[in-house]
């Protein structure tokens, strides 16, 4: 009784505006009436009924004990929204190898290239490293079939094309071409600052998806997650955002002591500062979901 009664004082507070008092029944029947459209059709779902359902989600995300009832509708309604939304998803198991070898190689590949004897063996393998991860990237985030050959064929194809046409005018121009290919690293362990937050958490993750900005993220087991407590969820967005800062500093560090580079050191600050004042208003980014919390 302690638990709907916090439930009941929050919805309370919720509705005040509309000088309305809902109770947890209400909530319920309101949330099967959203969860009857999503399965029917989920195109009839109106922008008021999606903003309906996210506020009561706001509410259940307060509570201590959720109700079970409650979670269940949420995460029903959840899912089918996120799947019409971004798609379905990728085994992690797979993904996460593979996206592990292509953040190494992203940074092993430019520093190959240093090596006069290697040119050619750092040749192949960035050719190689290229084919599979757009292969990974194309795949994880659904692209339409016909699009998916364009794009591969352009990315891997103007690859090889271009560094045969750079090595025949300069070897010492092939060098400075690759070794921006250490930027890939980035996006490709962003997986596992999210991954290891939610070992933080305790909360786990349903597969690889790609997430509003078309880049590869985990979606997030969203029973596991509204039955955390608020401060555990922190922890997903926030190593989720640093992580990503701190793979750009070691690139950027490499970049520095290998290439002499120091505008490298830029982007840590850049992605920071980006996540915060441009994804944040959108509610987007790992860091604006962070400060929701505050």
């Amino acid at each position: 009784m302690h638990g709907i009664t916090q439930v009941t004082c929050l919805l309370e507070i919720l509705d005040v505006g509309e000088g309305v008092k809902m109770t947890q029944e209400d909530y319920l029947i309101e949330l099967q009436e959203i969860n009857n459209i999503a399965v029917n059709d989920p195109k009839q779902l109106t922008s008021n009924n999606k903003k309906r359902f996210w506020q009561i989600v706001g509410v259940i995300k307060r509570e201590i004990s959720p109700d079970p009832q409650l979670v269940d509708l949420a995460v029903e309604i959840r899912e089918i929204l996120y799947l019409q939304r971004l798609g379905s998803t990728k085994p992690m198991g797979i993904v996460i190898p593979i996206w592990t070898v292509c953040g190494i190689a992203a940074i092993v590949c430019p520093l190959l290239f240093t090596f006069s004897e290697l040119i050619y063996v750092a040749m192949i393998i960035s050719w190689s490293f290229v084919a599979i991860f757009m292969l990974g990237y194309l795949w994880i985030v659904n692209m339409d079939r016909k699009w998916f050959f364009v794009i591969f064929i352009a990315a891997v194809g103007g690859t090889v094309v271009g560094d045969l046409i750079i090595a025949m005018m300069s070897i010492e121009l092939l060098v400075e071409f690759n070794r921006f290919l250490m930027f890939a690293a980035i996006p490709c362990f962003y997986l596992h600052g999210r991954y290891i937050g939610g070992l933080i958490a305790g909360i786990q993750f349903d597969g690889v998806s790609r997430d509003v900005f078309h880049f590869p993220t985990l979606k997030i087991n969203y029973r596991s997650y509204l039955l955390a407590q608020p401060p555990a969820r922190q922890w997903i967005f926030f190593c989720g955002g640093i992580g990503t800062v701190v793979t750009s500093v070691v690139v950027a560090t490499v970049q520095l002591f290998v290439f002499g580079d120091i505008f490298w050191n830029l982007i840590p600050i850049l992605l920071f500062l980006g996540d915060l004042s441009l994804a944040g208003p959108l509610s987007r980014g790992e860091f604006s979901h962070l400060l929701t919390f505050f």
